[in-house]
């Protein structure tokens, strides 16, 4: 028997375990043709193809507008444009990503110098969210949370990609600007006041794009 080799032949599906917020509009406009979409709802599983219905079209040295509304809680987002075509969004393919969290946001991107002609997968997402267990009793004042590449919670910058802080009866943080494929681990500890602190508790992220 000869050997046979696994091929994968579509982008990867991106996934999320909570639609508490989406994209309920994006709108391109300078564009030869634009994108107007709108939905009132997420999606369940958090992931839709919509590339047989919307594009958008136009050429080097002229600039495609966009708006992103999210519904829900204030999040981040991201645009994509596989320019390569090799069915991966890669940082370098990154176009866009909010610098914090909001309901609206705009920006623009140009086609990069020398990309031939073609059609090309565009993928809009918003911000990733880590969640977890509010423990009995809850933390006094609230939770710390990292997430990383490397090293261990609390150990500094080296490997750290994002961090923050919630209040007490929050149970979930928003993360953007997560490379895809790629592994992260996700760090929350309690903050008890008064300088008293949980110990860490983790849990792996794998974060497909």
């Amino acid at each position: 028997m000869g050997n046979f080799s696994q091929l994968y032949t579509g982008y990867c599906l991106a996934s999320s375990t909570s639609q508490a917020s989406w994209i309920s509009v994006f709108n391109t406009t300078n564009g030869i043709s634009n994108i107007s979409h709108t939905a009132g709802s997420g999606t369940p599983g958090g992931y839709i193809d919509l590339s047989s219905t919307n594009s958008v079209s136009n050429y080097i040295g002229n600039l495609t507008n966009f708006t992103i509304t999210s519904g829900g809680p204030t999040v981040g987002n991201a645009i994509w444009v596989d320019w390569n075509n090799n069915l991966v969004f890669e940082s370098g393919e990154r176009m866009y990503v909010s610098s914090g969290y909001g309901t609206t946001v705009s920006g623009s991107f140009s086609i990069p110098m020398a990309t031939p002609n073609g059609n090309y997968r565009m993928r809009v997402i918003t911000d990733f969210t880590i969640n977890w267990t509010e423990p009995v009793p809850p933390a006094g004042t609230g939770y710390e949370w990292e997430v990383r590449t490397s090293g261990a919670a609390g150990s500094g910058p080296t490997g750290l990609v994002a961090s923050g802080s919630v209040a007490t009866g929050m149970t979930m943080a928003s993360v953007s600007g997560l490379s895809g494929n790629t592994m992260y681990t996700a760090y929350v500890r309690s903050d008890c006041g008064a300088g008293d602190f949980s110990i860490w508790s983790s849990g792996i992220i794998y974060h497909n794009l």
